[in-house]
């Protein structure tokens, strides 16, 4: 039987704790024949491990099969440690060249941010960040971990960001068969530029505003953005500013780190309870989970909302009341939308109030109604 049909027997008729055990066990028979001696076995199974911890005590079945192993092993002068994988998304078994979009949370089930991830190559994983903190956090857990894991900043200086249903037909001026590449997958490309210097790029198909969109990373961003607007006589790529890039981001109901949500929100809190894979909603066994599992089930008291107005703009700190006065919330962004004609923002609300009544007032003065995410959907003009 090949691996891929054994671990699909395991996934459909077994318990996540048998299967992780089952998958661990027979990691172990493939190590017992391997001419290396030091290994580190991943797990997504924080009860596993647990157990693996005081595996001279085990009493499954299949715990006790692997504590027999290891011990023969470890007899022959093999050296190995169990990890576990602090992701919330299949990032162990990530294809090379695909991105997935994670969280990493605190103990307290808070989010630190949200983080896209690209493997590289077997051995090598590209995290994208929005905040500095990002970096601490990881070189941290890496200063107690004892593999053969090492942690450094990207050579690229420049990050650029595409968005729009014409954004592919542009970059394949520069990059060819750009258009090819599959939403959430990454590749390096090479571009010429002006005085026929080379540069390569790494260039990520991601949606960030429920439009098409590529994130690039390069070292020679400047002459590279100048070669995009002097080069082609074509209005597709117009540099944007922040006030725009939160347009589009807010229109698209996303989270800015800091903003709309910190290290005291958790993922239930924030509506964002899909970057958790079914298996953890039920299993847990990653930071903070014992608190973001019991909001899954009990609901949390706070709830991310989308905000819509005619009246007037929203901005971060205002109020939400209901139209008898009640304060029921807070804004945390806001933005006017040309697509919607009306003002939009998001923010946080007393979880009870979200579902009695439409009509809302920010500041006491401006009214405004709940709105669903997205505020503008994909394929709208723009």
């Amino acid at each position: 039987m090949d691996d891929a049909s054994y671990s699909h027997i395991l996934s459909v008729f077994c318990s996540v704790y048998t299967t992780e055990a089952m998958e661990i066990s027979y990691a172990l028979k493939l190590i017992s024949s391997s001419q290396y001696r030091k290994f580190c076995i991943y797990s997504d199974s924080m009860s596993v491990l647990q157990q693996l911890e005081h595996i001279e005590s085990a009493t499954h079945p299949i715990l006790l099969n692997i504590a027999d192993t290891v011990h023969c092993l470890k007899k022959k002068g093999f050296d190995i440690v169990f990890c576990w994988t602090p992701s919330h998304v299949g990032i162990l078994g990530l294809e090379e060249w695909k991105s997935v979009e994670t969280l990493m949370t605190n103990n307290n089930g808070g989010i630190i941010d949200i983080l896209i991830v690209s493997k590289l190559s077997k051995d090598q994983l590209r995290i994208v960040a929005n905040t500095p903190k990002v970096l601490t956090k990881v070189q941290n857990l890496l200063e107690g971990f004892e593999g053969d894991v090492s942690f450094k900043i990207a050579d690229e200086r420049y990050y650029f960001i595409f968005q729009g249903p014409e954004c592919a037909t542009f970059l394949e001026y520069f990059f060819l068969e750009v258009e090819n590449l599959p939403s959430m997958c990454c590749k390096e490309y090479e571009t010429m530029v002006v005085l026929f210097e080379y540069i390569s790029a790494l260039l990520t198909r991601n949606i960030d505003t429920e439009e098409d969109g590529y994130s690039m990373a390069c070292e020679g961003g400047f002459s590279l953005i100048y070669d995009m607007q002097s080069a082609v006589d074509r209005p597709e790529m117009p540099l944007i500013g922040l006030e725009a890039k939160e347009c589009l981001r807010i229109e698209a109901g996303k989270c800015l780190s800091g903003y709309d949500i910190d290290e005291d929100t958790t993922p239930v809190e924030a509506q964002l309870t899909h970057l958790i894979s079914d298996r953890k909603k039920k299993e847990g066994g990653f930071p903070g989970s014992e608190r973001i599992l019991k909001q899954l089930r009990d609901g949390p008291s706070i709830i991310r909302r989308g905000f819509i107005s005619k009246e007037g703009r929203l901005r971060r700190g205002d109020t939400v009341s209901s139209p008898t006065g009640q304060k029921i919330g807070f804004v945390t962004s806001g933005a006017y939308s040309p697509i919607a004609k009306e003002f939009i923002g998001m923010g946080y609300i007393d979880a009870t109030y979200s579902t009695k009544n439409d009509e809302i007032v920010f500041n006491n003065t401006i009214k405004g109604k709940f709105h669903k995410f997205p505020f503008v959907n994909k394929g709208e003009p723009r």
